[in-house]
């Protein structure tokens, strides 16, 4: 079998390293190790990496619950206004209560 080798491989020492460049040079490139973050963040990047399509899945899904229940809502408006203006106190009065506790996370303001 015959090699193919090019004109700088051919001129390099067989001591030369194979990068053509003298020893000490550096390229300026991080090492792979390096370039890794490290500790919790390192383990939350690489659990969030080895589980995306779980996540993009899960994401999917609760976006699909929240237009049903907006559908829901619009639908239950239209044929039950009763029911509708029920849901709508039961809403008023969870919203009072995160508020009241500081857990609206809409408003971004915690007490």
């Amino acid at each position: 079998m015959s090699r193919i080798f090019s004109k700088a491989e051919d001129a390099a020492p067989a001591d030369a390293p194979a990068t053509g460049r003298p020893e000490g040079e550096s390229t300026g490139a991080v090492e792979p190790d390096a370039a890794k973050p490290a500790g919790v963040g390192a383990d939350i990047a690489n659990m969030i990496g080895n589980h995306k399509g779980k996540l993009a899945m899960g994401a999917a899904a609760m976006l699909g619950v929240a237009i049903f229940y907006k559908w829901r809502e619009g639908r239950l408006a239209k044929e039950d206004p009763e029911e509708y203006a029920r849901l709508q106190r039961l809403k008023a009065a969870v919203g009072k209560d995160a508020e009241a506790d500081g857990d609206n996370n809409e408003t971004g303001s915690r007490q």
